[in-house]
């Protein structure tokens, strides 16, 4: 008997289920007609143009005069073509207590930063945890960005050149630089020098840049990630940032459909996920534009300033434990909370999370 009236609940729940559907959703939210479909094809194929994507690529951006134009290819190349040609790509290695960093030449970029404390799946024979993730065709993080005409211009072709060795390794009490020069096509020199402390997840980029012919606008920097699970742990990342003491975070969805950008005081912005962050620290200038776009399945997240040719920064890279976050900015507990709803049991029950994922 009882199981027969749950067979018919559950009958009407699902006739209840397509009359709404039929009778309700259609009427007032009919499906689109094949004019708006081709529209929207169009306005799509228009914003992967704009992108530098191949044709068919998905992209959604947003700017403004104030925030800059999205990425267009005569922008990424043209613009900041080199004046002389860096040579084969050049990798350094840093060794620190709690990471193995890896930059390359090619656009002054990370090209790998894992974790020695974790690893990267449950796996007893895995590897360290590496955050860096690049999608196929897409951008590594830490790129300097300006505005020109209107244009963001992106470094990321750029042969940057450094004197430093292929292994740094970090001594304990003394700070380690790494610095990659270029120079482009029209005359501007620009400058990224990264700082690094041995024990600390914590560590500065410093980018100047000598204005070319064309007037210099705003200077920024860049951080670029794909919104789709982490390997090891199948949790999906997510935009956030801390601007005017105000949390934001942004899903996938979100930024496909388009966010305005932000302005104000930034405590921080980038990427996170449940366990692990990665997230610009600006310090001088603090106060900027949030610019947030999204391309095939790639976030990027732009930090940029009017009125200066120098930005001095930090950038966090390392688990969501809450010591590590507090000695970096006490701001940065904000993004554990955000994870799991503002709970602080839940805080303290991901802190604990984290603390179980430390390689044995």
């Amino acid at each position: 008997m009882d199981s027969s009236r749950v067979l018919v609940a559950v009958i009407l729940s699902i006739v209840l289920i397509v009359a709404y559907q039929e009778l309700v959703l259609k009427r007032f939210y009919p499906p689109p007609t094949q004019q708006q479909l081709e529209q929207a094809k169009a306005d799509k194929a228009a914003q992967a143009r704009a992108l530098g994507l191949a044709p068919g690529s998905t992209a959604s951006a947003v700017s403004s005069p104030a925030a800059g134009a999205p990425l267009t290819p005569s922008s990424r190349g043209a613009q900041l073509t080199v004046a002389n040609p860096g040579g084969p790509e050049r990798t350094v290695k840093v060794d620190s207590d709690y990471y193995v960093a890896v930059f390359t030449s090619r656009g002054a970029r990370l090209k790998s930063f894992k974790l020695k404390g974790y690893k990267q799946t449950a796996d007893k024979n895995s590897g360290p945890y590496e955050m860096v993730q690049v999608s196929p065709g897409g951008h590594l993080p830490l790129g300097a960005v300006m505005t020109r005409d209107g244009q963001v211009i992106d470094d990321y072709e750029l042969d940057y050149t450094t004197t430093a060795p292929e292994l740094i390794e970090l001594a304990p009490g003394r700070d380690e630089t790494l610095v990659f020069t270029a120079k482009t096509a029209d005359g501007a020199a620009i400058t990224k020098t990264f700082t690094f402390r041995r024990s600390s997840y914590v560590y500065g980029m410093d980018v100047a840049l000598t204005s070319g012919a064309a007037k210099l606008e705003q200077l920024g920097e860049s951080m670029s990630q794909p919104l789709t699970a982490h390997q090891g742990y199948y949790d999906i990342p997510e935009l956030q940032a801390d601007v005017n003491d105000k949390v934001i975070t942004h899903h996938e969805k979100d930024l496909q459909k388009g966010i305005e950008p932000v302005a104000g005081a930034i405590v921080y912005a980038g990427f996170g996920d449940r366990y692990f962050l990665s997230v610009f620290l600006p310090e001088e200038p603090k106060s900027g534009r949030l610019v947030m776009a999204y391309a095939g399945d790639e976030a990027l997240a732009r930090v940029l300033f009017d009125g200066t040719t120098t930005i001095h920064s930090r950038v966090y890279m390392g688990p969501k434990l809450l010591e590590a976050l507090e000695t970096a900015n006490p701001a940065l507990r904000k993004a554990n909370r955000l994870r799991l709803g503002g709970n602080p049991g839940a805080c303290f029950s991901a802190h604990a999370e984290v603390i179980s994922l430390r390689r044995t």
